[in-house]
């Protein structure tokens, strides 16, 4: 009994992590939203759309690897208690490079309680943990007799197995995020000792296209865990990002920027 409920109150927070992951895709396709409700008097933004794009790709990825659509409990729980426990080995790491001042304690003694008794919850929910030399957690099993789980998850390799139609779509957005050369000079004009910076129509509409798609799956993914994969407003998304993706391409022939493509998803994939 003891053990269920331990276990009951770990998958709650496991949950509880699906929908901050969902919350956070929803914020970032707002924020998108509004800035370019203001593009026509302010301008739209030369870059900033971009990352906001990729924070939403990135949340969607996470949440669709936590609720594991089509995969046992057994999967869905384990990668739940993986994220809980890199957390708490990140949090204490974090915190460990914080000095404490006269309004603020230090919160490393803090973050290390918080872990020791992240790990006790563990251990009364019989689930197996290994550990480092620092006493972080380094995989988990929930179920015994199955492979442990590793708790690194690499945010880049769940976004291609998210978005595994869409190979290029991270790569160009986390350009312009980190602000490599080769991702912000399409925005700039050169000429000669004078240059400028304005917003590319067609850059702008494919990231506000990819928080729409993020919002779609992540929405599909939340419906699929609960019974409804057919739920109208989801459908409705996804024909809402596929009249955007037509519309984009429309545009871009006429402004002869896409002369010949086909749809900008298939164009994205290299296909």
């Amino acid at each position: 009994m003891v053990r269920s409920t331990d276990r009951q109150r770990l998958w709650s927070a496991c949950i509880l992590n699906a929908l901050h992951g969902g919350v956070h895709v929803a914020d970032h396709v707002r924020s998108l939203g509004l800035l370019l409700s203001h593009a026509r008097a302010q301008s739209a933004p030369v870059y900033a759309h971009a990352t906001l794009a990729r924070g939403a790709f990135e949340s969607a990825a996470l949440v669709r690897w936590l609720l594991a659509d089509g995969e046992p409990f057994a999967t869905r729980f384990g990668r739940g208690i993986a994220l809980l426990a890199e957390d708490t080995g990140n949090a204490a790491r974090a915190a460990g490079q914080l000095a404490g001042t006269a309004y603020l304690p230090a919160p490393a003694l803090i973050e290390e309680r918080r872990k020791k008794e992240f790990l006790a919850r563990l251990t009364a929910a019989q689930i197996e943990t290994t550990l480092n030399a620092s006493e972080t957690i380094t995989h988990v099993r929930v179920v015994g007799g199955t492979e442990p789980l590793s708790v690194k998850t690499q945010i880049s390799t769940l976004v291609k197995e998210a978005f595994a139609d869409l190979p290029a779509v991270y790569s160009l957005l986390s350009g312009v995020a980190h602000a490599r050369p080769w991702g912000l000079a399409d925005s700039a004009q050169v000429a000669g000792r004078d240059v400028s910076w304005r917003a590319e129509p067609v850059e702008v509409v494919n990231s506000a296209l990819i928080c729409l798609l993020a919002a779609h799956r992540t929405a599909a993914a939340f419906a699929s865990y609960r019974g409804f994969p057919d739920d109208p407003d989801v459908q409705q998304m996804r024909r809402r990002h596929a009249d955007l993706d037509r519309d984009l391409v429309t545009y871009g022939r006429e402004h002869r920027n896409l002369a010949g493509l086909r749809p900008v998803g298939g164009f994205l994939a290299g296909g």
